[in-house]
């Protein structure tokens, strides 16, 4: 039953808040009949999220406490368009108590529902949930504000008014929210702010600069040449729908060049056409780029099992989302000339930008440190298995590796081809490279200097199976030496964290040279 209502509130309160993000330019602008105020009520809304996620990333408060104060702050949000629309400061305080309220309320229905026996279900149900909200809402809050704009107030008055009376029935007692006694918020924040989800941060950051000038600026255009934002939207979401059922879509930098070429197609032709028919048609590639570039992050996110890494996770992507979606008419401010081509060539540009730090971070960045390893580790391809130094301490004498098994590895053909594991031997290659790479780095040596094996495992223990494609990062650390035997511990976790294995091992190396 719990569960019934937590979907409840989240169609209410998505339903409402796409319908208000679609129409609140169009609000805002009708006030004044100007553009530029569009860029304070975003950055109000934008200030007071970031500030809610922040307070929330220090100091986490029950889900339940904050789905019950973020609907009753987006009730009162609401109530304040309803008596005020005409009034452009109440119009920024109801913008704020909205950042408030949505900077409270996604991430602890998603904490909530992925706490239960079907996460996956739970979290299906919920995008579900979110992408039909986006493609109706636009479509009828335009129609009915179209006809009556007191009326849409009222309407978004009592949607939310009944999702605060329903969260507030939710019995505290229903919702077990489990705690990890494992991992904490430190160690889970670092977990999902590694090199891998930085670079992708960016890239959807920049992204969402792009999409926030089609949700600032594209419903006063579309007003201008008569054209229609809902039904533009109604193609944009469906695009963005079609991609959350495809399989095949996962990460690779193919997909994410497509994604972001899709991106780049579609804002092009809103420079080159104002052919409404044909502009709804382009929405649909559109929205095929963006749900791609969302659908990778989801699908990275999705396979933490620590929950607080992944509840940290989907609040980042909300936070970096919103950042860039609520940004955007602050960096389009200087081209906001009233020429609509100069607009979105401006919004076009930023996803260009996003490619090109996509490849700047992922090709060159990422190449700069596999040639290090290739320099130093006597193995080679196809015996190298480390990719890169990812920390170094030589005060403690540790050193983090990480590496990544490719799908085309023939190794996989034969290891369990219908169930594809990565073979435990092959990680234990891993750690002893990790163990050459630590020994140059604390003798500040390019050269091994002798022969090189792996001469004792001890207290090895598999706590969990790895599948290729996961990036496993290895920790080793330096313990001893006896003669020409080193001694190490080590441990190998997957990309959510999740310790792989961990045992203890001897190196033995040779540098007598006249043997």
């Amino acid at each position: 039953m719990s569960n019934k209502k937590l979907f409840g509130i989240s169609f209410l309160v998505n339903f409402t808040f796409s319908m208000l993000t679609t129409l609140l330019s169009l609000i805002v602008y009708d006030i004044n009949q100007k553009s530029s105020d569009i860029t304070f009520v975003k950055g109000a809304f934008i200030c007071s999220l970031i500030l809610v996620r922040a307070l929330q990333f220090k100091n986490s408060f029950p889900p339940l406490t904050n789905i019950c104060v973020g609907s009753a702050l987006f009730t009162l949000g609401c109530f304040i368009l309803t008596i005020q629309y005409h009034n452009f400061i109440w119009m920024i305080l109801g913008a704020m108590l909205f950042g408030v309220a949505i900077g409270l309320v996604p991430p602890a229905i998603l904490t909530m529902i992925s706490d239960n026996e079907n996460p996956d279900l739970n979290l299906g149900i919920y995008n579900s949930i979110v992408a039909i909200s986006s493609i109706f809402s636009p479509l009828v809050g335009e129609t009915i504000y179209k006809i009556n704009p007191q009326s849409i107030f009222i309407g978004w008055f009592i949607s939310s008014l009944l999702m605060t009376i329903v969260a507030f029935t939710i019995s505290p007692k229903s919702i077990q929210v489990k705690e990890s006694r494992n991992e904490t918020n430190k160690q889970s924040i670092s977990s999902v702010l590694n090199k891998e989800f930085l670079m992708m941060f960016f890239v959807l950051f920049f992204t969402s600069i792009s999409y926030g000038s089609i949700v600032s600026y594209l419903p006063i255009y579309f007003k201008d040449i008569g054209g229609s934002i809902g039904i533009y939207y109604l193609f944009f979401w469906s695009g963005y729908i079609i991609v959350q059922v495809l399989k095949s879509v996962n990460y690779s930098r193919k997909m994410i060049l497509m994604a972001i070429c899709f991106c780049v197609l579609g804002q092009t032709c809103l420079i080159l056409f104002n052919f409404t028919l044909f502009l709804y048609l382009t929405a649909l590639f559109y929205g095929i780029g963006y749900g791609t570039l969302f659908k990778v992050f989801y699908s990275r996110i999705g396979r933490f099992k620590s929950e607080i890494s992944r509840n940290i996770g989907f609040s980042v992507i909300g936070l970096i989302s919103y950042l860039g979606v609520g940004f955007a008419p602050v960096f389009l401010l200087p081209l906001n000339t009233g020429t609509w081509k100069l607009l979105f060539i401006g919004s076009t540009t930023y996803s260009i930008i996003a490619l090109f730090i996509f490849y700047i971070m992922e090709i060159f960045l990422s190449e700069r440190k596999i040639n290090e390893v290739e320099t130093l580790l006597p193995q080679k391809f196809p015996f190298q298995f480390i990719d890169s130094i990812e920390k170094l301490d030589l005060k403690n004498k540790s050193i983090i590796c990480s590496y990544s098994f490719r799908k085309e590895n023939p190794i996989f053909k034969g290891h369990f081809p219908n169930n594809p594991i990565v073979p435990g031997v092959l990680l234990i290659e891993s750690i002893a490279q990790s163990s050459i790479l630590l020994m140059l780095k604390l003798n500040n040596s390019n050269n091994i200097g002798g022969d090189c094996f792996l001469s004792k495992v001890e207290d090895l223990k598999f706590t969990e199976i790895l599948r290729p494609e996961e990036i496993f990062t290895v920790n080793t650390k330096y313990e001893r030496s006896l003669s020409k035997f080193h001694f190490f511990s080590s441990k190998v976790y997957n990309n959510e964290d999740v310790k792989i294995l961990e045992g203890k091992f001897i190196v033995y190396l040779n540098n007598d040279h006249d043997r």
